[in-house]
C-alpha cells in the first residue's frame, strides 16, 4: 500500500511520463487519468477526505505546471514545484516489471474498425448536449 506522499509522487511522474512523450508528437496533448477514491484501508472519513484533496491538488499542480513549452525538458515542470522534486518517491520492495510491454504492440483484433458505432453515436450526442449547455 502506498502512503499519500508516494502518491502524490507517483502522479507527478506520470504526469512527466505523459507531457514528454506527447511532446514527440504532433498535435494537442491527450491524456486522462482514471479515478476511483477508495477507503479500503479503513482510515477516518476526514484523513481520507484531506489526502484525497492533497492528491488532487498536486494532479492538478502536476498537469498545469507540465503544461509550458520548455523543450530542454518537456513535462519536467510536473515534477518541479514549491521548490521540491515530486518524481522521487521510495517504494520499499517495488520493481520494474516486463508485464506492460505487451502494449508496445497491442492492436485491435481483425476485423475490428475501431471504436463501436453506438458508443460513437452517444458520444457525439453527450458532446452535443455540452455545446449547447
Amino acid at each position: 500500500m502506498l502512503s499519500g506522499d508516494q502518491m502524490r509522487h507517483f502522479v507527478s511522474s506520470q504526469t512527466y511520463a505523459l507531457r514528454s512523450f506527447a511532446a514527440t508528437r504532433n498535435g494537442p496533448d491527450r491524456f486522462g487519468f482514471a479515478w476511483a477514491p477508495n477507503n479500503a484501508t479503513g482510515m477516518p472519513n476526514r484523513a481520507f477526505v484531506a489526502e484525497t484533496g492533497a492528491l488532487l491538488d498536486r494532479l492538478g499542480a502536476s498537469l498545469a505546471d507540465s503544461g509550458s513549452e520548455w523543450m530542454l525538458d518537456p513535462g519536467v515542470q510536473a515534477c518541479l514545484s514549491l521548490q521540491l522534486d515530486w518524481c522521487r518517491a521510495e517504494v520499499p520492495g517495488a520493481v520494474f516489471t516486463g508485464a506492460w510491454r505487451i502494449f508496445s504492440a497491442w492492436q485491435l483484433p481483425r476485423g475490428t474498425r475501431g471504436v463501436p458505432g453506438a458508443l460513437r453515436t452517444r458520444v457525439r450526442i453527450v458532446a452535443r448536449r455540452a455545446a449547447r449547455a
